[in-house]
C-alpha cells in the first residue's frame, strides 16, 4: 500500500481518493514584514521562493508557483525571474521557510498546524488554490479488500 499525491491514478493499481489539497504561500511573519508582502502581492518579486522540485512529478520545479500565479491572476509577476531555492521534498521547503529563508508553497493539510501556532503565516490569505492533484491510497489490484 502507498499514498500518492498526483493528478492521475495509475491504471495498473487499485486507487481510492483520500482527500483534495489546497496550496498557499507561507513564510514567517518576520520575513513577510521584511519584504512588505502584506502591502502588495507584487512585492513577492523581491523575495526568495522555496519550492518542492518534485511536488507533482519528478521534475515539477516551480509548477506549484506557476499554478498559484495563474489561479490568482497575478500577471505582473514572472515566477521564473524570482530568486528561488528548490528542494526534493516539501518538508525541506517548510523548514527553510521556518528558518526565514523565503516563501514556500505550502500544502494546507501539511502546514495548517504551523499556521495556527503562528510559526508560519500566509502573507496572502485570500490566495488559496485548490489543486487538481489529490491524495490517494494505492494497492495492487487484488489486495484492496
Amino acid at each position: 500500500m502507498a499514498i500518492y499525491f498526483d493528478d492521475h491514478m495509475p491504471d495498473t493499481l487499485f486507487c481510492k481518493e483520500i482527500f483534495s489539497e489546497t496550496i498557499i504561500p507561507v513564510c514567517t511573519s518576520e520575513y513577510a514584514q521584511k519584504y512588505r508582502l502584506d502591502r502588495a502581492i507584487e512585492n513577492l518579486a523581491s523575495a526568495t521562493l522555496l519550492h518542492d522540485n518534485q511536488a507533482w512529478d519528478y521534475d515539477s520545479n516551480e509548477d506549484e508557483w506557476q499554478v498559484w500565479v495563474k489561479a490568482n491572476q497575478v500577471e505582473n509577476i514572472s515566477i521564473s525571474s524570482i530568486s528561488s531555492i528548490g528542494f526534493d521534498r516539501s518538508d525541506l521547503a517548510m523548514i527553510a521557510a521556518i528558518s526565514h529563508v523565503g516563501v514556500a508553497m505550502g500544502r494546507l493539510s501539511l502546514v495548517k498546524d504551523r499556521l495556527q501556532s503562528g510559526e508560519l503565516i500566509t502573507p496572502f490569505p485570500e490566495s488559496q488554490v485548490l489543486c487538481k492533484q489529490k491524495y490517494y491510497v494505492a494497492t495492487l489490484p487484488d489486495k484492496h479488500s
